[in-house]
């Protein structure tokens, strides 16, 4: 299993169908935060989207075209980031990231974009990384 330490509190770790109880429920309480940026949440109804969506995201693993993993802070699950698409031709990782409402403004994400940027560079091989944002989200643009 994939894991990545960022510190001591926080690291990352491949998704894995037994964490979708834990995702879905964090999704389900955070609904209303994450819908103003992620049109998917309105898509996600069940702890069975949850499962398929874990299902793809082992598959993009699989098969190098993507890494999402589970952000796991003092031993929960507070969100999901990594690179939601890998282009090997191109040397190219595109960062995507959410974390439940009750997490956020703790320097978390910024933790975690820091250590997926070194992740991508040293381990594999990118020499682009971006990172695509709302215009009108202040909190990711920062």
């Amino acid at each position: 299993m994939f894991t990545y330490q960022i510190y001591e509190e926080l690291y990352l770790k491949l998704l894995e169908p037994s964490d979708a109880p834990a995702i879905f429920s964090l999704t389900d309480n955070s609904r209303e935060h994450l819908k103003e940026w992620l049109p998917w949440v309105d898509h996600t109804n069940e702890e069975k989207d949850t499962r398929a969506f874990i299902h793809e995201a082992r598959l993009g693993w699989a098969e190098q075209k993507a890494v999402s993993d589970a952000i796991v802070f003092r031993e929960s699950i507070i969100g999901v980031a990594g690179f939601n698409r890998l282009d090997q031709q191109n040397n190219l990782g595109e960062i995507g990231y959410w974390l439940g409402k009750d997490y956020q403004g703790k320097g978390i994400i910024t933790a975690v974009t820091g250590a997926l940027i070194s992740y991508g560079f040293d381990q594999l091989g990118l020499n682009k990384i971006v990172i695509k944002v709302a215009a009108a989200n202040a909190k990711s643009r920062a």
